[in-house]
């Protein structure tokens, strides 16, 4: 994918996710970062939201937002994947995404908070790993 294309991309959705700093000057490590911790945001609110008793219509909307987010941010990570790097990684990072996606289909179908928690410990899992690369663009080249 082109990189102006990823960038303004990542730009929007580092918007929706509510997200501070210059986006403009990060790195495209630092976006991916910043688009993981928005997942990982995202489903923290949504998890309390689903904790609250009794469930306000107002909570039910915002688990949905959430959610809904959520998977969108997971879905521009996806689409954003280096296909032509680091096959094997890039295809694990693929069905892992998926797997995420479908998860919190079901959980929100299901009211499952378990679900929910279950995909953030996992996003946070996926960022720790990727906090650890080193982001230098000559590390960054064989990753998704």
């Amino acid at each position: 994918m082109n990189q102006n294309i990823a960038r303004r991309n990542a730009v929007a959705w580092y918007h929706s996710v509510d997200v501070e700093g210059d986006v403009f000057a990060a790195s495209p490590h630092r976006l991916i970062q910043l688009l993981m911790e928005g997942v990982i945001s995202k489903l923290s609110v949504a998890i309390n939201s689903m904790a609250s008793s009794p469930r306000s219509t107002e909570d039910t909307q915002r688990i949905g937002e959430c959610v809904s987010g959520a998977m969108d941010i997971i879905g521009e990570l996806q689409a954003n994947l280096n296909i032509e790097a680091a096959v094997e990684l890039t295809a694990d990072l693929d069905s892992l995404y998926t797997y995420m996606t479908m998860r919190l289909v079901e959980a929100h179908g299901q009211h499952d908070a378990g679900g929910l928690v279950e995909v953030r410990e996992l996003m946070r899992e996926l960022k720790l790993g990727w906090d650890a690369i080193d982001p230098t663009p000559s590390s960054l080249a064989n990753v998704g």
